[in-house]
């Protein structure tokens, strides 16, 4: 007998995206959504007319959905053919831009490579990850997306992927710190997002110590959290 398929909606970065990817025999990938902090995704939307610097197509999707605070839309559009929501946490790293108005974009390498942010660079600072501002926007923001996935029937579908950050790679080595913040570093900055996680009741599952290691050879090159294939199968 072949089993069905469970049709998955993927938030956040290539850290779902490979789950999903490796086990593509069970999950369907009804959707997925990155680059868009839930900060982003729950204050008001933005309408960007200008040029952007993207060669990528895909890339430039995601950057203008996350301006136009897209993920909540997707959701409903998508929740009555949803079985799975998988959360993780990776892009909401680098903070958020202020644009005016109450609307936040999500700061991530491919928004700052369209030059798309520097236009909004008058408007105010960014808000760095992990700042307090940061956090109480993002509790705010955490309400209003547990909101809707208690109104949409989605609660009891969604896990949260805890963000892990790898020191090492497989063989050992060392890996090079990201946004000058160790391994270690990350963990700490990301513990309250994850405790509020909790807090509002969604499932946060996490990897082993021993599968949190970098691998030399990933698709998308080496990252902290680009891990060895054994910890999406496993």
């Amino acid at each position: 007998m072949v089993q069905k398929k469970l049709d998955v909606f993927l938030v956040g970065s290539c850290v779902s995206r490979d789950l999903q990817d490796l086990w593509a025999h069970r999950f369907y990938r009804r959707a997925y959504v990155a680059r868009q902090s839930i900060i982003s995704a729950t204050t008001p939307a933005y309408v960007f007319e200008g040029e952007h610097q993207l060669e990528s197509a895909w890339q430039h999707r995601m950057v203008q959905g996350d301006l136009a605070s897209s993920l909540l839309r997707r959701f409903a559009e998508d929740a009555a053919r949803t079985d799975l929501v998988i959360w993780d946490l990776i892009d909401e790293r680098m903070g958020v831009q202020p644009l005016g108005d109450g609307c936040y974009g999500t700061i991530t390498p491919d928004s700052l490579r369209s030059g798309i942010l520097e236009a909004f660079a008058e408007v105010g600072d960014p808000v760095s990850f992990g700042a307090p501002e940061h956090l109480e926007l993002w509790a705010d923001a955490l309400v209003r997306f547990v909101t809707l996935l208690d109104a949409l029937g989605l609660r009891s579908r969604t896990f949260v992927l805890r963000p892990q950050w790898a020191s090492r790679d497989a063989d050992g080595e060392l890996l090079e710190p990201e946004g000058g913040r160790s391994a270690e570093q990350w963990t700490e900055a990301y513990a309250p997002y994850v405790e509020l996680i909790e807090a509002a009741g969604l499932p946060v599952l996490s990897l082993p110590d021993s599968l949190v290691l970098g691998h030399q050879a990933h698709r998308w090159g080496v990252a902290p959290y680009h891990y060895v294939d054994e910890a999406y199968t496993t």
